[in-house]
């Protein structure tokens, strides 16, 4: 998520999972806990749409309630995910 006050970002919401604020352009280091691959991404988006979703990610385990991050199909690929399922369980850092 970005802080709506420092970067005029009418999308940054409030999540059902406590995220940090970071500035476009941070690097995230998103870890797939499954797979046991993890990359450092950039943030390069406002907020995250999905991080206002409460769900669960159920394909290694029950993950937590909600989701944490959205990333790129080739990103997503890159960390383990598989694109039919649509989700894996994360770390971020």
């Amino acid at each position: 998520m970005v802080e709506r006050s420092d970067a005029a970002c009418p999308d940054a919401e409030v999540s059902c999972v406590g995220l940090p604020y970071l500035a476009i352009g941070s690097l995230l280091k998103v870890r797939n806990v499954c797979a046991e691959r993890a990359a450092n991404l950039p943030v390069v988006a406002c907020g995250c749409m999905a991080g206002r979703f409460c769900d669960r990610c159920v394909e290694c385990g029950t993950s937590p309630r909600g989701r944490i991050v959205e990333l790129s199909p080739s990103s997503f690929v890159e960390l383990g995910g598989e694109l039919t399922k649509g989700c894996f369980n994360a770390q971020v850092g």
